[in-house]
């Protein structure tokens, strides 16, 4: 990321720091974690020096706070995984950025963590700054890694404790969404809008249209925070 838009992007995150933090799949709302998709198999928690040591290893932190980069070394846990693959997130967000590291076999999980850790990317480190400011600790979740081609995905847009929008996000191939399952999504969402914990929020919901009888489940929640452009092109925190 050029040296302008990590700035530009820091500057935004810096002004919705409450925001961000209740992202975390830690300090969701209890019926927020009830909707869940997927609950961790194993989270590693990590302290504010923690947070601060990993983001050291980001260089365009570095260059920003004009600080020597650090390999981040963290004190080792034990953590046990057992099952299929994992979908691992630091806070609020994954390395969606590094195949290595966006889904990984369950056997290979725990021996990557210090290389996961070392390979924080810009976009992470801006948003995991939060943490660091907010003087907040978090964890290194491990979600199981759920297949989503069966799956409709919406974006609901909430004001206020209010549905204001709501967007496909995605849809299977050959999958035009019913009566049956836009019910399905606006019943979870009329639940869950108005327990935001922010304001202004965005809901990433998700439901399953292969199995006419599954509810709509929660995948993910994101600040709505709007960005301005830069001369660098269209910036976005998801």
């Amino acid at each position: 990321m050029l040296q302008e838009a990590y700035a530009h992007m820091s500057s935004i995150a810096e002004r919705h720091t409450d925001e961000i933090i209740t992202t975390a799949f830690e300090n969701w709302p209890p019926l927020y974690k009830e909707f869940a998709l997927a609950r961790p198999v194993a989270s590693l928690p990590l302290s504010v020096d923690d947070i601060e040591m990993v983001l050291r290893g980001n260089s365009d932190r570095a260059r920003l706070k004009q600080q020597a980069i650090a390999i981040p070394e963290i004190a080792q846990h034990t953590i046990e995984l057992s099952g299929g693959r994992v979908f691992p997130k630091i806070g609020p967000v994954s390395w969606k950025e590094v195949p290595t590291f966006s889904i990984m076999e369950t056997s290979d999980a725990a021996a990557m963590i210090p290389a996961m850790l070392a390979s924080v990317t810009s976009r992470m480190a801006i948003i995991l700054e939060a943490f660091v400011i907010g003087r907040v600790p978090t964890f290194l979740h491990f979600f199981p890694a759920i297949d989503l081609a069966s799956h409709a995905e919406l974006r609901v847009r909430v004001r206020d404790g209010k549905m204001v929008d709501a967007r496909w996000q995605s849809v299977p191939q050959g999958v035009r969404p019913d009566s049956s399952i836009k019910e399905r999504i606006i019943s979870t969402a009329a639940e869950l809008c108005p327990l935001s914990p922010s304001p202004s929020l965005l809901l990433d919901l998700s439901v399953d249209c292969s199995d006419a009888t599954s509810p709509a489940r929660l995948i993910e929640i994101n600040p709505d925070i709007s960005v301005v452009p830069t001369p660098l092109g269209r910036l976005s925190f998801s």
